[in-house]
């Protein structure tokens, strides 16, 4: 399950990655299917929150799968970065009727650290 999970995760990504920048650098004006690509990628990316603090991972060569130290962990690594890349999508959304929010589409970047 959690394999399916990343590999959409990663479409997402490359998506992100290759959509954001060419609507950037050509001013291209966002038609319905790239609304609803945003729509799905902010929806995704909250669920992904959702699963990252119920998912397992190894410290030292051992299984965790205590929630509270998931918990914890996650606090404590990835969850401000995963945070505020949501909050911004959700507000980019949100804007989308401003000009304003082209600035707002470059923090997506943030995501490329995971994937690093």
């Amino acid at each position: 399950k959690r394999l399916s999970f990343d590999m959409v995760s990663i479409i997402f990504l490359v998506i992100d990655l290759t959509l954001v920048p060419f609507v950037l650098a050509f001013g291209i004006e966002t038609d319905l299917t790239m609304e609803v690509f945003e729509w799905l990628a902010a929806l995704f990316w909250s669920v992904d929150l959702v699963v990252a603090f119920n998912t397992g991972h190894y410290k030292d060569g051992e299984l965790v799968l205590d929630r509270k130290k998931i918990r914890r962990s996650y606090m404590s690594n990835w969850f401000v970065v995963d945070f505020v890349t949501v909050l911004l999508d959700w507000c980019s959304i949100i804007l989308t009727f401003n000009d304003g929010t082209r600035a707002l589409k470059l923090l997506r970047f943030a995501k490329l650290g995971r994937v690093l």
